[in-house]
């Protein structure tokens, strides 16, 4: 049997982001259900064609199965860490194809000199892999250290 190949690619300019969004929406907008009311569909979309949020798509095998969206921000005392703003997977998607893609979010952040990923979820049962895989829970987020950085202080 062939290997999957698992590809997460980073959509920056604007006019693929524009052709991506058709593609994305279902996950925002079951998303949004749940999130406050400090974001919306328009304010999402804004900041990715601004640039202050960064757009992955993920592709198994050459089909869509999910997207990620990361932001690199500053946390005193001048602390570079990588935020997973939004995480969608489809629900066939096996949850070890969003671990890799947390894998490559990892790499990224790491050429941009983040100390760490951090992200916030409603409690789930898939949760329990990303703490078996070097993540630890930070008030009420998922906090990965890098590159030997301990948990304290990030």
């Amino acid at each position: 049997m062939e290997e999957a190949k698992f590809n997460l690619l980073c959509v920056y300019d604007p006019e693929a982001i524009i052709k991506s969004w058709p593609v994305i929406t279902h996950g925002l907008e079951v998303m949004l259900e749940n999130a406050g009311s400090d974001t919306s569909m328009d304010k999402i979309f804004n900041d990715l064609m601004a640039g202050r949020l960064l757009l992955w798509v993920a592709m198994l095998n050459g089909e869509y199965v999910g997207f990620v969206t990361t932001q690199v921000v500053d946390v005193p005392p001048r602390v570079k860490h990588l935020w997973v703003v939004h995480a969608f997977k489809t629900i066939k998607t096996p949850t070890i194809w969003l671990l890799r893609a947390y894998e490559m979010l990892e790499e990224f952040a790491i050429s941009r000199q983040c100390k760490s990923v951090r992200f916030y979820a409603k409690s789930r049962p898939w949760q329990s892999k990303f703490l078996d895989n070097g993540y630890h829970i930070g008030y009420l987020e998922f906090v990965k250290p890098l590159r030997g950085e301990s948990n304290e202080g990030l």
